[in-house]
């Protein structure tokens, strides 16, 4: 039975890292605290470098984009906490876990757009490399937010993956 599902992204760290690139840092760099409008336009960037490109396009969109921008700026931010979390997308090695303790024996599904333009497609491959029982899906013209690209078959893939995973009764 699967007792987990974690949904994040991040560098794994290590010599084999890929970090984001320079303009993905430049959104939230010197952080204005007392300026509302500047907040939004910069989630808005941020969470467009993570959609598709039609995003906008598509029925609900706006809508959707506004909710996303509200949720994203109802956490409060502090400059330091943002340059601690622009700190750990560095080459920081956290995938040790993944090669010991319970860790070792869960199966994981790794999963990577191969258009991501915040994570390269290449720390996905490292950590799949990096645990024993991964399997590795890089989805065709996804990118960082990959769920939003083809959300039915990437359904389907996480839920096979599931299903492959289920202990036999």
């Amino acid at each position: 039975m699967v007792q987990s599902l974690t949904l994040g992204a991040t560098t794994h760290g290590g010599r084999e890292a890929v970090a984001p690139p320079a303009d993905f840092f430049r959104i939230f760099s010197a952080y204005r605290h007392d300026d509302a409008q500047w907040q939004d336009a910069q989630a808005e960037l941020f969470l467009l470098k993570m959609l598709p490109d039609d995003f906008e396009s598509r029925p609900g969109a706006a809508k959707l984009m506004a909710k996303m921008v509200a949720g994203f700026n109802s956490v409060e931010r502090s400059q330091a906490g943002i340059d601690g979390q622009l700190a750990a997308l560095g080459r920081f090695n956290t995938t040790s876990s993944l090669e010991a303790g319970e860790f070792a024996q869960t199966p994981m599904l790794v999963v990577h757009g191969d258009r991501d333009s915040v994570m390269d497609v290449e720390n996905g491959r490292s950590i799949a490399r990096r645990a024993s029982h991964s399997e590795l899906a890089v989805l065709e013209g996804a990118g960082h937010f990959w769920w939003h690209f083809d959300p039915i078959n990437t359904a389907r893939r996480v839920a096979g993956f599931m299903e492959r995973h289920e202990p036999h009764q």
